[in-house]
């Protein structure tokens, strides 16, 4: 991982990737990281309960005017649980003061025609006088390519190709001990007292996801380094969050690295999609 943006970082942001190096594992097929706490604010954060009850209670009245969009955010929530996303959370971590809740909201995508609805989980709540998760956590080190520069490069050669990670985010493993501190209320029957679940995945919405996405993909490339280096070359400089954007200077170098980088995502348990390309002759294959 110490390549040539390393360059660029400070204000401890060496320090915050040492961490991560030594924290980061992989487990059943996936990557696991841990958050990058600040040093002492893991033990003092106040649980948040109290508001993010208080703004379920204001969800489940939105819900009770509108059946429609409380089904289609449980479809959401029951894909979360089927695909061990969020799980519920185990009475003896309940009992424990350690944990934060999240409240979260619904944005509705109407220039979509799927997936309209996105839940959104608020990391900066908090209660007076008290910290936000996000405000306990370090924002890390920025390791995405400059995007100028990227686009730059995207222009070197002729056969141009796209693709994006499927809900790259979610396909990263939350250490056991930081899933308490992704709590939200939850219930399936609006007449029924909510529930307590948590995620196990890394969520968009907290300070560091973007970071722990990147260090965790550039973690991964590495180990291609030697096998695939023009490949490698490649993923370590152009992509860009959840987005990969390449260029080859023919059709067989362009398959011959699409398909290697397809084989490098699904051994981190990811897997591209929505490609596109200038090519025909590439689309056809």
């Amino acid at each position: 991982m110490r390549d040539k943006d390393s360059v660029a970082l400070g204000n401890g942001g060496e320090e915050i990737l040492s961490e991560f190096d030594k924290s980061i594992g992989f487990v059943d097929d996936r990557y696991r990281v841990s958050f990058p706490w600040k040093p002492g604010i893991r033990e003092a954060l106040q649980n948040n309960k109290t508001v993010a009850r208080k703004r379920f209670e204001g969800l489940v009245r939105r819900f009770k005017c509108d059946h429609e969009l409380f089904c289609e955010y449980k479809d959401v929530i029951d894909d979360y649980v089927r695909e061990g996303i969020v799980e519920c959370t185990f009475c003896d971590s309940l009992s424990n003061s350690q944990g934060f809740y999240l409240p979260h909201h619904v944005v509705i995508r109407s220039y979509k025609t799927t997936s309209r609805l996105r839940i959104v989980f608020d990391g900066s709540a908090h209660e007076d006088g008290h910290s936000s998760l996000n405000q306990s956590l370090y924002t890390g080190p920025n390791l995405h390519p400059n995007i100028f520069e990227l686009l730059l490069r995207f222009l070197e050669n002729p056969i141009a190709f796209t693709a994006d990670v499927k809900s790259a985010f979610l396909q990263i493993e939350l250490d056991l001990p930081d899933r308490d501190f992704t709590r939200f209320f939850w219930a399936d029957n609006l007449n029924n007292e909510p529930y307590v679940l948590n995620f196990t995945r890394v969520l968009l919405g907290l300070r560091p996801s973007p970071y722990l996405l990147a260090a965790t993909l550039k973690h991964h490339f590495e180990k291609y380094k030697e096998q695939y280096p023009h490949t490698f070359d490649l993923l370590n400089s152009s992509v860009y969050v959840d987005d990969l954007i390449g260029c080859r200077n023919d059709v067989p170098d362009a398959l011959r690295t699409t398909l290697e980088c397809l084989q490098i995502f699904s051994d981190a348990g990811m897997l591209l999609l929505k490609w596109r390309t200038n090519s025909k002759q590439l689309n056809l294959l």
